[in-house]
């Protein structure tokens, strides 16, 4: 499944990211393609169903849109 294997490589990268900064990631910042296959619903919902051990259902997520570009993308972490 393709948003699987996207997802994985998220989970992955926020898990990096916290280890690096040594911090609980709070909010994440995404731009969707307008283009892409997925939307803000679609996307919380891989998200939060393939979280592992739910380590990141409760974080905020925001949304922005792009013309064109990747599905998605991540822009910004804010940390706790």
């Amino acid at each position: 499944m393709h948003e699987t294997h996207l997802f994985n490589h998220l989970f992955k990268y926020l898990a990096e990211e916290e280890k690096q900064a040594k911090r609980k990631i709070s909010k994440i910042y995404v731009t969707i393609s307008e283009f892409g296959g997925m939307d803000k619903e679609h996307f919380l919902s891989h998200f939060r169903h393939s979280c592992p051990e739910n380590k990141w259902q409760k974080i905020e997520v925001e949304f922005k849109t792009a013309a064109y570009g990747a599905e998605f993308q991540i822009d910004k972490i804010d940390f706790a």
